[in-house]
């Protein structure tokens, strides 16, 4: 397989792998993650005394800067994010987010 198509490979996998988590993360199925839900992961992802600062943080990255500005946090969203630092070069995506979700893959490939 080419670089390019095992780059594309990947990215294909990592979005499938997003999606498959916002889908755990957007308990009630109604294609937002709401603050309730955010303040969840949050306790995952940072434990539960920084939750409120991860909501807060995941809102304004996802939300307020690239998004619509609804206060909830949709698939586009949740992914651009998820992927973001990958795309611009600068890190992997922040698949550190997607570990304490239950995923444990690896696509420090997409950044080299």
């Amino acid at each position: 397989m080419s670089g390019a198509r095992a780059l594309s490979a990947a990215y294909d996998e990592l979005r499938a792998v997003v999606k498959d988590v916002f889908a755990l993360v957007d308990a009630d199925g109604d294609g937002h993650i709401e603050k309730s839900e955010g303040l969840i992961v949050g306790s995952v992802v940072e434990g539960a005394s920084h939750a409120e600062q991860f909501w807060k943080n995941l809102l304004a990255e996802c939300d307020e800067k690239h998004g619509d500005k609804n206060g909830t946090v949709e698939l586009d969203e949740w992914t651009r994010y998820v992927v973001a630092d990958c795309v611009d070069g600068v890190q992997a995506p922040r698949v550190s987010i997607l570990r304490p979700l239950g995923y444990t893959g690896h696509f420090t490939a997409l950044c080299s």
